[in-house]
């Protein structure tokens, strides 16, 4: 359970910071279609000062083979976390967030030992007093970030602590600098680090409708990852293959600069092989996670 809480926490954060950013390497935005009717450019326009609250839960399920023996699927009880986030200064086609952990709850779970989902309270609930900040553009790039856990804080949380901050600039939706319409499409590509891997992300976003300030979009995601060695608490791993495709929605509050709401499902399937005591133990698991979010102002 600790090597996937480790992943679960790792995409929880990410999201929860709603972390768009520039990654080792900007990512690159590719226009598509430029759609039909009324052409707009997309661009975030918060205003200093304003404030909202965010919400996100998680669910996972984790099917797992280990030295040729199938393990039981494993559902991870659904995971809920509360953000409150402030507009603090607005410059010219920049804009910097700071945001602070307000809540890390964890449901109950049928077919889970309690001392399990016990254990999970306790790590997810370190988050509480979690802060940090972004920097992003109005494109919706952004240029930098920084995660501080709270002194209550796991250690495990501490520890990814700089994993984190990086992760702050990773994963972004940026618009594409062309105006747009209903219909269009454009993609966006990047390499993501997760916990010393790299994964190479394409996401494909169509421009469903537009009322106002509000913009809906639907979202295709595929990842794929070569071959790679990466050290981790059991020891060191050879990761043999990733693949991962998801889908989802994604409505913008373009005056917010933050998704109103979203909701996306990813199945990723990997395959590596583990030095367990000098043996080299093959493991293979199936992940299916669904990743939901909301937000709204501050009266």
């Amino acid at each position: 359970m600790k090597l996937s809480l480790v992943t679960i926490l790792t995409a929880s954060l990410a999201l929860a910071a709603w972390s768009p950013a520039l990654a080792d390497d900007a990512p690159k935005v590719t226009l598509v279609e430029a759609g039909s009717g009324k052409l707009e450019a997309l661009r975030l326009a918060p205003k200093a000062g304003d404030k909202a609250t965010v919400t996100m839960d998680m669910d996972m399920t984790m099917s797992m083979s280990f030295g040729g023996q199938t393990m039981p699927p494993q559902t991870v009880p659904t995971m809920r976390m509360g953000m409150d986030m402030v507009i603090n200064e607005v410059k010219g086609e920049e804009f910097t967030t700071t945001f602070v952990y307000t809540k890390a709850t964890v449901d109950d779970a049928a077919g889970l030992p309690e001392q399990a989902v016990e254990t999970l309270r306790g790590v997810l609930g370190g988050l509480v007093g979690s802060e940090g900040h972004t920097t992003m553009t109005t494109r919706g790039f952004v240029k930098d970030g920084s995660f501080v856990p709270a002194e209550a804080a796991d250690p495990q949380i501490k520890d990814m602590a700089a994993s984190m901050e990086k992760q702050l600039t990773q994963l972004a939706a940026p618009f594409p600098a062309e105006p747009v319409g209903v219909g269009a499409k454009w993609t966006v590509a990047m390499a993501v680090s997760n916990q010393g891997m790299v994964i190479d992300q394409t996401a494909e976003y169509t421009l469903t409708k537009r009322e106002g300030n509000m913009v809906y979009l639907d979202v295709a995601i595929t990842q794929g990852a070569e071959a790679q060695t990466l050290s981790t608490p059991q020891g060191e791993a050879k990761v043999n293959s990733v693949k991962s495709t998801g889908t989802g929605t994604v409505t913008i509050d373009l005056s917010l600069a933050l998704p109103a709401a979203g909701n996306t499902k990813l199945n990723s399937a990997m395959s590596m092989e583990m030095d367990m005591q000098g043996q080299t133990v093959a493991m293979d698991t199936v992940t299916d996670m669904g990743l939901s979010l909301s937000s709204e102002l501050k009266k």
